[in-house]
């Protein structure tokens, strides 16, 4: 037996009070004369014997209520085999992981369920006047703080599953500093009560506890391992074209160990279900399943991929959002004293619905004009004087594409300053002239099938197909090269310049040079760099895991302010954002929404500007777990962590308080000192009153 409150102790000196009274009886006596004193001799000669039994009994009753009383106030409990430390009067960290994860079952119950009753458990064990901590998943609330068991038990009954995954060394920091900043001493309790999933707990290796507080882990793994999800989708064409057969391409994963036969999957955009599958899997295996689709319209598409699955379902949906490509604007720059009309690149981007084209002349060009351009085409110009280099300096800063076809006789100081590339110092005339006209052209090498440039481009390449030719040409001293002639010169190339992509060919689009402009090639690289200069790298969805997501807007302006409704319900909130050029930046907001598809609105003019949509992180998914000898392997060394294994209520509570909780024995001692109290008054009241009757 221990006692917490040892200072109480010094209370035992009050013994000496009792003692005091009885040893020196400070009522003076009182005399009275009889006479005849014969019978009063032996009337007393009693009295006296039976009177010394009484008041022992008495100091002995007055000293036990006095001790009684001191070791109540002195709090004795008697320990736990555990520790000494511990004490009904320490405080108590429960972590309860309400992941998704969670949703699993262990003998057809959820874990999650099974994990709160286990807590309700805990609760009961301790004290009433014990302090609690309750953490889970969100982070949220007065987590930081502690409260009396009524208000643990009121937010169990609130608790829902929650899509953060948490690492057991962050909770082991939340629980620790709370401790620390409510100034719990030694001698704490600190619960990790989770399914212990490995690939969200984090290296358990690693984990140092303190010494001077108690760790108990639970693990409460599921009984089979069972759980088919959707882990990403993909499209076969990223330009996304209205009234275009287009492929989704739905990665499914089995992370259980049973095989699965025949489970339908079915593509929904909008409200309509576009497409439709079915997978068969080997455990722990994927598949990549192909369904086709076409829109119907321009407008952005909220799309999802589902399943049908239990008892996980929270990754039995993959939500995307399609934006169908607005058109590309193209303008094209001939050279001075050139007909803008008579652009080869010109020819092969009218006529066709998905390009916006303008023609421009460089000696009467609208430089403003070029600012709102994807693509800018270069054909035949000699030099590049300020205002175009000014004008073509802003728009690739933001992120503009531009193709270069240069004249005959080009300066390549401009071509520097504009786009930070050497040139060689031979003019193509020059080289024209010394070979003579129509001499010295050399075919193309066939493009590589593997350069990302020309995915997409051709159904088949083949070693002897048609190539074009071109004059040996001059060199430009930067980038990937895109086309190469069979001498080893490059031909077109590309570099990226921040944001921008520039297109560097080596020659002008004349017959005397080549013959790329008249070549079936010319028309698909064209629109490839088309294609190219209105990718932004769009994002399909995100996940709730990430901290930030990115979205281009055309008209984005400092003081807008943006807003995510959910579609299918209204949902909305405004998450912190900021943001950068065209780029609107938002902050995940990952505790406050559910996966699906949001509506992006400016809140100025509700204006709806796109739809983004939100995924679960699919670390949950994964099923693999710490068992508990691998737990108990693992804190092997640490003789201040437990390891729990039963989840019987009844056994947990006796097995509990035996080895881990300190017995109080305050109410005992109190329970005595009213007994010795009463016990005094009896003996004062009835005690030996027979010797007064017989002497009446």
């Amino acid at each position: 037996m221990i006692f917490l409150h040892s200072l109480y102790l010094w209370g035992l000196l009050a013994v000496s009070v009792p003692i005091i009274i009885h040893f020196f009886n400070f009522q003076r006596p009182k005399r009275i004369f009889f006479s005849n004193v014969a019978f009063l001799k032996e009337i007393k000669q009693t009295a006296n014997a039976k009177d010394k039994i009484k008041n022992w009994l008495v100091l002995l009753m007055r000293i036990a209520f006095v001790v009684a009383v001191v070791l109540a106030f002195a709090r004795p409990v008697v320990p736990a085999k555990v520790s000494a430390q511990q004490s009904g009067g320490a405080h108590v960290s429960i972590y309860l992981d309400n992941s998704f994860s969670t949703q699993n079952e262990r003998d057809s119950k959820p874990i999650l369920d099974l994990g709160a009753a286990f807590v309700q458990d805990v609760l009961s064990v301790f004290p009433q006047s014990t302090l609690f901590q309750f953490i889970d998943n969100t982070f949220d609330g007065n987590f930081n703080y502690f409260y009396d068991r009524p208000k643990i038990v009121e937010s169990l009954s609130k608790l829902t599953y929650s899509p953060s995954g948490r690492s057991i060394k962050n909770v082991q920091q939340k629980q620790e500093a709370a401790l620390k900043n409510n100034a719990a001493g030694s001698g704490n309790h600190l619960f990790w009560v989770s399914d212990f999933q490995k690939t969200s707990v984090g290296s358990l290796d690693k984990i140092q506890t303190d010494s001077t507080n108690n760790y108990y882990l639970l693990p409460i793994a599921p009984t089979n391992l069972a759980n088919l999800y959707i882990d990403s989708v993909w499209l076969e064409k990223t330009f996304i074209r209205a009234g275009e057969t287009n492929s989704a391409l739905v990665r499914v994963k089995n992370a259980g160990t049973q095989n699965i036969e025949n489970k339908d999957i079915k593509l929904f955009i909008g409200q309509t279900q576009a497409s439709a599958a079915s997978v068969s899997l080997a455990g722990n295996a994927s598949q990549t399943v192909k369904m086709n689709f076409t829109l119907t319209n321009s407008e952005d598409q909220a799309c999802r991929v589902s399943l049908d699955d239990s008892p996980m379902i929270f990754d039995n949906n993959y939500f995307f959002a399609m934006r169908v490509a607005p058109k590309i604007k193209v303008q094209t720059v001939v050279g001075t004293g050139q007909n803008a009309e008579n652009s080869f690149a010109g020819k092969v981007f009218e006529g066709e619905d998905f390009f916006e084209l303008k023609k421009n002349a460089q000696n009467s060009l609208d430089y403003t004009a070029l600012l709102g351009a994807d693509l800018i085409v270069l054909e035949n110009v000699a030099s590049i004087d300020n205002s175009l280099e000014e004008s073509l300096k802003k728009f690739m800063l933001n992120g503009g594409s531009v193709l270069v076809f240069p004249a005959a006789k080009p300066d390549f100081n401009s071509f520097r300053r504009t786009f930070g590339v050497e040139g060689s110092t031979k003019s193509l005339a020059d080289g024209l002239a010394t070979s003579g006209t129509g001499s010295g052209l050399v075919g193309m090498e066939v493009p590589d099938k593997n350069n990302p440039f020309f995915e997409g481009v051709f159904e088949k390449i083949s070693p002897d197909m048609s190539v074009p030719e071109a004059l040996t040409p001059m060199q430009w001293r930067a980038g990937q090269t895109l086309l190469r002639l069979r001498n080893g010169s490059a031909f077109l190339s590309h570099l990226n310049l921040g944001k921008s992509k520039i297109y560097l060919a080596a020659t002008p689009l004349q017959d005397e040079f080549t013959n790329f402009h008249k070549h079936a090639l010319f028309v698909p690289v064209l629109y490839k760099v088309a294609l190219l200069s209105k990718l932004k790298s769009e994002r399909l969805a995100w996940s709730l895991a990430e901290n930030t997501a990115v979205i281009e807007l055309d008209s984005l302006a400092q003081s807008d302010l943006f807003l995510l409704k959910k579609m299918d319900d209204k949902t909305e909130l405004i998450p912190a954002q900021r943001t950068l050029g065209t780029q609107l930046i938002l902050d995940v907001p990952k505790n406050d929404i559910e996966a699906g598809n949001y509506a992006l609105v400016r809140k100025a003019d509700q204006k709806n500007m796109g739809v983004m949509a939100f995924n679960y992180d699919k670390t949950e998914s994964m099923l693999g777990y710490f068992s508990t000898d691998e737990l108990k392997s693992l804190f092997a060394g640490q003789k201040n962590v437990q390891i729990l294994e039963s989840l019987d209520s009844q056994k947990f509570r006796s097995d509990f308080i035996k080895n881990n909780v300190a017995i109080p024995l305050w109410r005992y001692f109190v329970l005595a000192a009213l007994v010795f109290l009463m016990a005094e008054v009896l003996i004062l009241r009835f005690a030996f009153r027979s010797y007064k009757a017989q002497g009446d």
